[in-house]
């Protein structure tokens, strides 16, 4: 697990050791903020307050149970397949994003065990990271702020909105400690690994028709890996040690119901996410699209499982910036479908923390977003093109942005993590089927693999059109 602290969050650090059992089983390495020139004593600071051996983080060094490892101030670190990768820190970084490179390959690398704990720090360093690992079925912890000396940094954690537990240093000790517990126990493992006895598989899907009774979503075709992960996340938070009885406290309470139908639907999302697809959608596939396409045609662009909405913007904002290059006023409108109500009130609302928006280049904040006071918010010209609603994709809806698109587009909704292997017989996939051929409708896998790779063959998607079809 990893800690990211920067101005004011050694105080914050100190309480927790002292507070923390030495024999968690975990591994801790707290990332902080330090000029590269400047002589660290972290070490030497911490080793008083702790029972637990203290290292420097070495590369190809693999994490052991019951150590702290301290990074070098001229140090940045990722954990890659268990083990530490360590790299100097470029020269021209003068506020290198070192907590949210760790954070996210921690999230990468350990999945639903990662665990991130945001203290004390004057930045926004850590909310990506912290987002990432919420993502992936980790934990995500912050500082609250009523105790943090500079509070920005939990602050801008907390504004992303993927924070699943706001409390004081010394309770998150006791947090990190229950967790350890919890987290080594064999009814946690057995679930998430699918190992589970026939009693918990009928609670299993009683929690799936509870789902579907309540939002209409039906799970069925998920990777039922992927929900039991989910599951056993809910349950940690909880304090819950078995399923039945999880079960049986889902049916009495809507509020936590509804917590884990936002955890099962995978929201993670950021504006121009996979540069490598933006480029090449600009390069490849957007000439194409308009080729001998009439002025006064409107594009219609669907992206299904929008989550908060960055990908709708960011689909409206590369083709607004392709049409402006040109001269040209096509009229355009992007349609964003998502199963969750919370998603959708958010992308419709338009306003993201400033965190979220460190990747989005300056001269495209300055074009098309506006400073507001809870961060930026999406120019009006960008917003009045896109739409949003909510729908349930694998049960279908009566009228489909489908029929109306050009370009279907989603980066998430059809991941591996997604769907079960035998969802042959999906709504989804038998209506896509359907689409009429003029529209520019190609396989989404095949269409990102083209993209990410660069392939001449986008040529061919615009020339073979006619005999195309979409394929989930």
């Amino acid at each position: 697990m990893a800690f990211g602290a920067s101005a004011g969050g050694l105080q914050a650090f100190r309480e927790i050791l002292e507070n923390l059992d030495p024999n968690t089983g975990m591994a801790f390495v707290p990332v902080t903020h330090l000029a590269p020139d400047q002589k660290s004593f972290l070490s030497e600071i911490v080793e008083r307050y702790t029972d637990m051996p203290v290292l420097s983080v070495e590369g190809g060094q693999r994490p052991l149970p019951n150590h702290l490892y301290v990074l070098l101030p001229n140090q940045s670190a990722t954990l890659q397949e268990g083990v530490f990768r360590v790299e100097q820190r470029a020269a021209n970084e003068r506020f290198p994003p070192t907590i949210d490179r760790f954070f996210n390959s921690l999230a990468a690398d350990q999945k639903n065990h990662a665990i991130g704990v945001v203290l004390s720090g004057a930045d926004t360093d850590a909310a990506l990271g912290l987002k990432a690992i919420k993502g992936e079925g980790g934990i995500a912890l912050v500082q609250s702020l009523d105790t943090a000396m500079h509070s920005d940094m939990p602050r801008s954690s907390i504004a992303s909105d993927h924070v699943d537990l706001i409390v004081p240093p010394a309770e998150i000790a006791l947090e990190l400690g229950r967790l350890a517990q919890q987290l080594s126990r064999t009814e946690v493992r057995s679930l998430e690994e699918g190992a589970i006895s026939h009693v918990d598989e009928e609670s299993f899907q009683r929690i799936l028709q509870m789902l579907r009774g309540f939002s209409g979503l039906d799970l069925r075709q998920y990777k039922p890996d992927t929900i039991r992960r989910r599951i056993a996340r809910r349950m940690l938070l909880l304090r819950i040690e078995h399923l039945p009885q999880y079960a049986k406290f889902l049916q009495s309470r809507t509020d936590v119901l509804r917590n884990l139908q936002e955890d099962v639907l995978i929201n993670v999302t950021r504006f121009f996410r996979d540069p490598p697809f933006w480029e090449s959608l600009r390069a490849n596939v957007l000439p194409v699209l308009l080729e001998d396409r009439p002025p006064e045609k409107p594009i219609r662009i669907w992206c299904a499982g929008c989550s908060t909405g960055e990908e709708v913007y960011s689909l409206a904002i590369a083709v607004l910036e392709h049409l402006s290059q040109r001269g040209l006023d096509t009229p355009l409108q992007v349609f964003g479908t998502d199963a969750s109500d919370q998603s959708i009130e958010t992308a419709r609302a338009a306003t993201y923390p400033e965190t979220l928006l460190t990747e989005v280049a300056p001269e495209r904040l300055r074009r098309f977003f506006v400073k507001v006071d809870r961060g930026y918010q999406v120019a009006r010209r960008v917003r009045d093109s896109c739409v949003f609603a909510r729908q349930k994709p694998l049960l279908g809806s009566a009228v489909s942005p489908y029929r109306y698109s050009q370009l279907p587009q989603r980066h998430d909704l059809l991941q591996p993590g997604f769907a079960a292997p035998d969802d042959h017989d999906l709504p989804l996939r038998a209506r896509a089927r359907r689409i009429h051929a003029s529209g520019y409708v190609r396989g989404i896998a095949r269409l990102r693999r083209c993209l990410q790779h660069r392939r001449p063959q986008a040529q061919n998607l615009h020339e073979n059109r006619r005999k195309s079809s979409f394929y989930v």
